[in-house]
């Protein structure tokens, strides 16, 4: 029985739409934008946040991070360290012992030139234990992943492939067997791996497995901690990832760590910090996004709410207008509850039309998410994805299910008050003459609350662009303007002498390539998150003194600061006769000549470098601007510059090593960046035919890169803001709109009686002012108390920026505005005759 009112219900409804394609096109559009935009960043929600990582039991995966007091440093006297790699002795010894977890895993980068079937690339991977794959549960889709026993001495080298460079290198299932040789390394990142000698590929992993970063393309297992091999101290770059025991908290387990540790050591387990955190593996890909997802979703729930608000009061309005219609099937029996149903039939069916167009929209909203999240994808910048699992977002069938649900409750929510509003009472009010006072009141008092919301949207908005702006025009300290940069690997395994000296090459012939201003080479550059930290020692007076703290030490070729465009403000740059016969030279930056020579010339002062029984002896030669060179956002550290060519490669001096990965080369062209590329291919493939030439991006990039994060939250917030005081707009034009109409004969009396076009115009002017005015104060009040949760989202802007918020109010107005004079200027052009002749 009720399937058949519902059918017959359905079967009106789509007539009665039919009727009114207007009104059911406005309808649609408006719910399509509120459903689409709520559908988009729940496919983000679900992906991120709600969907486990695929890996078994993930709920149970953590990062181990150690705190080491400085204690345990150098002279005892430094700072407080947090590793994210414990110390291979504790690994050793506490592995076994635990109750509450069950595997220690580690993982190490090792960026490579990896060769095979004649074809090389640069592909980043991972040394692993040999428990990694089974610690996550992960299976190979073709082979095998990594056994307990390929890490024995005198076995073949073995590799696991990801997708990606299985399909790099041809996607035969046939590759398994073959052998890839790698080179490149030589300094810091090689995850343990042996350059130059075969390793026989067994698995290939599933598309998508790309743990533990983006980047990762393959994996090969590293020998395992002993006692033996596990000096003092060491670390070595291995990252540590556990697996807790079912039903353990991490903070028991990092109770339990620190206590075995304590038993080991013969120390107290007490230290004030605690020794280790344990962190899960999910919260930490999501937590530097998470309070983003929360603002997003609060956006596009403001933006479903105005959209709800708007066609309320489009319902409204259409049902005074068929109140004759509704009276006539009252009158043949119609009841209440009968009428309720079959307008809140319409008002769902109207959703459903609308959450199937917003799924639509949602497709698109996808793709731009993840074209505004793309990044460089590096993970020397430390950007690899703004977004975790970002390549994975998309509309699925747990989307389509929420589109469903929303589209529903939708329905019901805009369609309620409507239903119940002109399903009571007197059917035959329409027989009698009505100005529709109470239900423009009602219509009023719901574009005040929509005006309210979008303003609430708005200043938001205002906030997040403002912040963006400050952020994106801040001087980075350098001239990121016609830069060229990139990497290149040699090919085998070069030594550091010959690394250096392969990168002078390299500099002294683009320096005479056509349209080439300056060219140079460093360890790293801005943005790149590679830090050096050396303890600074300084000679006054004959008498060596020793800083608390280091500063940053960047070692570069002489033309770097040049090609880089930083400024000396005091002093010279590094010339090419430094060290000839005296010290070398040294240029430091504004920060750390505040900090160590205040009141104080620097130049000519001498700083030490090295052990004290190796020190080497640097000259100030110049003082250079400070450079941003771990964020816009990060306060230059104190930092100076040697010229590399200075730096002893005799490893009594400690010195970090010079190029692990490649120099980073900067080229400054006097014209278009690009044209530079074809020289610079031709210099690398005349040098070593067979080196990587990789990393290639211009300076401009390499710094919009670090900022795809704000600028996301701004384009997006920007555009929920944008469409919700579109729909504002509209339902005040609507209001007007439907107040004119009430009060046409007013109106017309009002002109009869010799009230001029502009008084009017001002009475109408007037009402819609009131309601913006109460919608701008309420939106205000509300965002003063809910834009505290941007906070963490602003630079340079305060969630209370008093400038934002008035200029928010003064174009939130100046659009009401506007959106008002169309229904004013219609009023003062009503004919009072043929007014009084309609009513």
């Amino acid at each position: 029985m009720w399937l058949d009112d519902l059918r017959r219900d359905m079967q009106y409804a789509l007539r009665t739409l039919r009727r009114a394609p207007g009104f059911t096109a406005v309808v649609v559009l408006t719910l399509a934008l509120g459903i689409g935009a709520n559908t988009a960043i729940f496919s983000v929600v679900h992906t991120v946040l709600l969907r486990p990582l695929p890996y078994k039991d993930s709920d149970q995966l953590v990062r181990v991070y150690e705190n080491v007091p400085g204690s345990e440093f150098g002279n005892g006297k430094g700072p407080n360290r947090r590793f994210g790699a414990m110390d291979l002795r504790d690994i050793v010894g506490i592995s076994g012992r635990q109750r509450l977890v069950t595997h220690l895993a580690t993982f190490s980068l090792a960026q490579m030139a990896a060769t095979t079937g004649g074809d090389t690339t640069r592909i980043d991977g991972f040394g692993v234990s040999t428990n990694f794959f089974s610690m996550l549960g992960a299976t190979a889709a073709i082979g095998r992943t990594i056994a307990d026993d390929d890490a024995v001495e005198g076995r073949d080298h073995v590799v696991v492939l990801g997708y990606d460079a299985w399909q790099r290198f041809g996607g035969s299932p046939s590759i398994l067997g073959q052998t890839i040789r790698f080179s490149g390394g030589a300094g810091t990142f090689t995850g343990g791996l042996v350059s130059d000698l075969p390793y026989t590929i067994v698995g290939v992993m599933p598309a998508g497995f790309q743990f533990p970063y983006d980047n990762a393309l393959f994996w090969f297992p590293r020998k395992p901690t002993t006692p033996a091999n596990a000096s003092p101290g060491a670390r070595f770059n291995r990252e540590t990832i556990a697996r807790l025991a079912p039903g353990a908290t991490p903070e028991a387990a990092a109770a339990e760590m620190a206590s075995i540790r304590a038993e080991l050591r013969g120390a107290s387990a007490s230290t004030g910090t605690p020794r280790y955190e344990l962190i899960r593996l999910h919260d930490e890909l999501t937590s530097p996004v998470k309070p983003a997802l929360f603002v997003l979703t609060g956006a596009v729930g403001i933006v479903l709410l105005i959209a709800c608000v708007n066609v309320a009061n489009l319902l409204l309005a259409r049902t005074a207008s068929r109140q004759r219609e509704i009276a006539v099937r009252a009158a043949i029996g119609a009841g209440r509850g009968r009428l309720v149903r079959q307008l809140l039939t319409e008002s769902v069916l109207l959703a459903a039309l609308g959450g199937t167009s917003g799924t639509l929209l949602a497709f698109w909203g996808v793709r731009l998410f993840r074209g505004l999240g793309a990044t460089l994808g590096r993970v020397d910048l430390g950007v690899t994805s703004v977004f975790p699992r970002l390549g994975e977002i998309g509309v699925d069938g747990t989307v389509f299910v929420f589109v469903l649900a929303l589209s529903v409750a939708t329905g019901i929510i805009f369609g309620i008050v409507p239903a119940l509003r002109h399903s009571r009472g007197d059917h035959l009010d329409f027989l009698r003459e009505s100005t529709g006072t109470s239900r423009t009141a009602v219509k009023s008092v719901l574009v005040v609350a929509e005006m309210a919301l979008a303003m609430l949207l708005l200043v938001g908005s205002g906030l997040l662009i403002n912040s963006f702006i400050k952020l994106a025009t801040i001087d980075p300290g350098f001239d990121a303007t016609h830069v060229l940069t990139f990497q290149v690997l040699m090919s085998g395994s070069p030594r550091a002498d010959a690394q250096r000296s392969f990168a002078e090459s390299v500099v002294e012939r683009l320096a005479s390539a056509p349209a080439v201003r300056s060219v140079g080479y460093a360890r790293q550059l801005p943005m790149v998150q590679l830090q050096d930290s050396l303890t600074l020692t300084i000679r006054r007076n004959g008498v060596d003194q020793t800083l608390g703290t280091g500063a940053d030490v960047r070692f570069v070729s002489q033309g770097y600061l040049k090609a880089m465009g930083i400024p000396i403000v005091a002093g010279r740059g590094l010339n090419a006769d430094d060290g000839a016969g005296r010290p070398g030279a040294v240029v430091i930056n504004e920060a750390l000549a505040h900090r160590d020579f205040a009141g104080v010339n620097p130049l000519g002062e001498v700083i030490l470098l090295g052990p004290q029984d190796h020190r080497l002896a640097f000259e100030i030669v110049g003082v250079a601007g400070n450079v941003r060179q771990f964020g816009l956002d990060r306060i230059p550290d104190a930092q100076y510059f040697i010229d590399i060519r200075q730096v002893p490669i005799d490893p009594v001096y400690r010195m970090p090593p010079l190029l692990p990965v490649g120099a980073y080369y900067t080229l400054r062209t006097t014209g278009d960046v690009s044209q530079a590329v074809n020289a610079v291919r031709t210099v690398v493939r005349q040098l070593d035919p067979n080196a990587t030439l990789d990393h290639v991006a211009t300076m401009e990039e390499i710094v919009s890169n670090s900022i795809v994060r704000p600028r996301m939250y701004a384009v997006l917030v920007a555009i929920f803001s944008a469409v919700a005081v579109a729909l504002a707009s509209i339902g005040l034009y609507g209001v007007m709109s439907y107040s004119v109409v009430q009060r046409r004969r007013e109106i017309g009396i009002r002109i009869a009686l010799g009230a001029q076009r502009g008084q009017v115009m001002g009475m109408v002017l007037r009402r819609s002012t009131v309601l913006a005015a109460i919608g701008i104060a309420i939106g205000l009040a509300g965002a003063a108390g809910v834009t505290r949760f941007l906070q963490g989202m602003l630079f340079g802007v305060t969630p209370f920026d008093p400038p934002t918020f008035a200029l928010v109010a003064a174009l939130f107005a100046s659009i009401a505005l506007v959106a008002s004079y169309v229904p004013a200027r219609r009023a003062t052009s009503v004919d009072p005759l043929e007014a009084l002749r309609c009513e």
